[in-house]
């Protein structure tokens, strides 16, 4: 059963943002399920709107947002086959790359590595240049996820499809501007022409 229909969470978090209502652990736990319920409705309207209040509740309370469940949601969307689903939950991943914290983050884009959805894979790694994009001046806050990363990008260098490792080398440059050491490691485990083109 959803605990809250999509207008309950819209006001909630617009209360929220108005009036810096701070909110017990269990019922926010219990607000990103009815989001992730929302998101996984059939219907792109509803869809559409949870993308929305996702963004307004990860906006408002970047540092309670910890649901995993539905940033692999939104990743499972951004690549449906039904723009009036894809685009707007693309537009909210890429509003939360820019607001939650790195440790809510990272480990999911991770897992894109493992998605047999060649598209899943891509997304990751346009999320990790998002991210870094985020923290190029000052790469602080994403100390020690530099394995998270380099994993990303190994995989997306040595894929299998063709976007996916343009894409790759795309996010090796941002790699390299934030974690110069990671991007050389990576550099070195793929093949020796990648390499040098990698390093040319």
């Amino acid at each position: 059963v959803v605990p809250f229909t999509g207008e309950e969470v819209s006001s909630l978090v617009s209360k929220c943002s108005a009036t810096r209502l701070k909110l017990d652990g269990s019922f926010v736990s219990r607000l990103e399920r009815a989001l992730n319920a929302q998101l996984s409705d059939p219907r792109s309207q509803v869809v559409k709107e949870a993308c929305s209040v996702t963004t307004a509740f990860a906006e408002t309370m970047p540092d309670r947002f910890t649901a995993s469940a539905v940033i692999r949601t939104l990743l499972r969307l951004s690549y449906v086959t039904i723009r009036a689903m894809s685009e707007p939950a693309s537009e909210c991943l890429e509003s939360l790359m820019k607001v939650l914290p790195p440790s809510a983050l990272f480990p999911e884009l991770a897992l894109t590595t493992t998605d047999t959805h060649a598209q899943a894979r891509i997304k990751g790694c346009a999320l990790l240049c998002t991210v870094l994009a985020r923290f190029s001046k000052n790469s602080e806050p994403i100390k020690g996820f530099e394995a998270d990363a380099g994993k990303i990008l190994e995989t997306c260098l040595k894929d299998v499809n063709a976007d996916c490792r343009a894409k790759g080398r795309e996010a090796f440059e941002a790699v390299k501007g934030v974690w110069p050491h990671a991007a050389s490691e990576v550099a070195s485990k793929v093949p020796e022409r990648l390499r040098l083109q990698l390093e040319g």
